[in-house]
């Protein structure tokens, strides 16, 4: 196929079926249901699906859809903080047109959508080396991975804890939406950066399409949730539990039983959810480090910080050591942006013009790659200035540590 041939496009809804056609053949049969109720849920959003289309057929006939990704809203929660992002996958091309550049022009183009829809953080949990090219950086720690053993699977529902009360654990069900909700957001309380609105809808309509190959379950107790789990079939038939929570270990417990029984050649799990799950995890088997992270793009830096000023006041208030009044500039290399310290706030973020000397001692200096790093709190401004070169403290490093501390993330994106 000559490359005049191969049109990239935005997706739309008469697309559907030949993009599910892509993802099995690609990605595998797995992932047809998560793609399916992804489609469903957000191809007439604007730029959120795009593809390349291979128009060497005869005239007349239908062009045929060779390379496929999507952009799909993601929006996190930084502390207090409600920040809209959206996080790149489904990215597939057929093996026959492999090499002509085809995800590359579509993530892009997908990133430009996001950045008129406003989203202000992009995630990618794919190869970070490719990322790069389109302004990524690797900003997050992966959480470890777990493999669980196979425990017990007799007398899970309606089993009993010590104290005598009784738990089942069952499927959830979309009457459960409203009290998930308000479980998971309170259980992922615990986390300085965790998911924002979690997709429920989405997850049920995967769980539907997909029974044999995606689950939700619930543990309650009394009418009253105690726990819950997701996870997914994979390729390889290993079930890959994404984040758990337990409010005891007895929860923990029958939630790893109830796993256990679905069929599947092992068990996978995110060293994620609140704690107990997490201590449950630790207990079974040692914490295995993931190869690579979560890689983020920041279109906007000023947008970013503007929006982010409620978190900042609070960790200026919390300062053992009052800030002076002063304009912090934060250099970015080829643009800076000023930040106004005034009685103890930030009054204002705005862009500033790069100064002739972008790494001065009176500024902080940051390359914008290493700019959602920072932001994110993958290390800490202090750690980061320590381990990256072109991140640079200048004379201002109490400030940049008081504004930009090491945080606490939840997974952001599944195993």
């Amino acid at each position: 196929m000559s490359e005049r041939l191969a049109v990239t496009d935005e997706a739309c809804v008469d697309d559907a079926d030949q993009i599910i056609d892509v993802v099995e053949d690609v990605l595998g049969r797995h992932e047809v249901p998560s793609a399916r109720a992804w489609l469903r849920q957000t191809l007439e959003i604007p730029g959120s699906w795009r593809v390349v289309r291979d128009r060497s057929a005869s005239p007349g006939a239908v062009p045929s859809i060779v390379s496929i990704a999507a952009c799909l809203p993601t929006p996190i929660r930084l502390g207090s903080v409600a920040i809209p992002a959206a996080r790149v996958d489904f990215v597939a091309t057929r093996a026959s047109h492999r090499g002509r550049g085809h995800a590359s022009s579509l993530v892009r183009e997908l990133v430009a959508d996001s950045d008129r829809r406003g989203d202000v953080v992009q995630l990618s949990d794919g190869l970070p080396y490719f990322y790069r090219q389109f302004g990524f950086g690797y900003a997050l720690e992966a959480p470890g991975m777990v493999v669980l053993p196979r425990v017990a699977t007799a007398n899970v529902l309606g089993d009993s804890c010590a104290e005598g009360a009784s738990i089942t654990v069952r499927p959830a069900a979309t009457t459960d939406i409203a009290r998930l909700d308000r479980y998971v957001a309170k259980s992922s309380s615990g986390y300085d950066i965790a998911p924002g609105e979690s997709p429920w809808d989405t997850w049920f309509e995967i769980s539907s399409f997909g029974p044999g190959t995606d689950h939700l379950l619930v543990a309650e107790s009394d009418g009253v949730l105690v726990g819950f789990t997701r996870a997914h079939l994979d390729s390889d038939d290993v079930l890959r539990v994404q984040a758990s929570y337990a409010d005891t270990s007895e929860v923990a417990r029958l939630l790893h039983a109830a796993l256990s029984g679905v069929g599947s050649a092992g068990l996978l799990a995110l060293h994620c959810g609140n704690a107990v799950w997490r201590d449950h995890l630790a207990a079974q088997a040692p914490v295995m480090a993931l190869p690579f992270g979560v890689s983020a793009r920041v279109p906007n830096p000023v947008g970013l910080l503007r929006l982010l000023r409620p978190e900042f006041d609070r960790r200026l208030d919390s300062a053992s050591v009052p800030e002076p009044d002063r304009n912090l500039r934060l250099s970015l290399f080829t643009s800076a942006i000023i930040l106004e310290i005034r009685a103890g706030m930030i009054a204002d973020a705005r862009a500033a013009s790069p100064s002739d000397d972008a790494a001065s001692p009176e500024d902080v200096a940051i390359a914008p790659d290493w700019f959602p790093a920072l932001v994110l709190g993958r290390w800490g401004a202090e750690e980061q200035t320590r381990r990256v070169d072109d991140a640079i403290a200048g004379a201002h490093s109490t400030t940049l540590n008081t504004l930009f501390p090491a945080l606490n993330a939840h997974a952001l994106v599944d195993l």
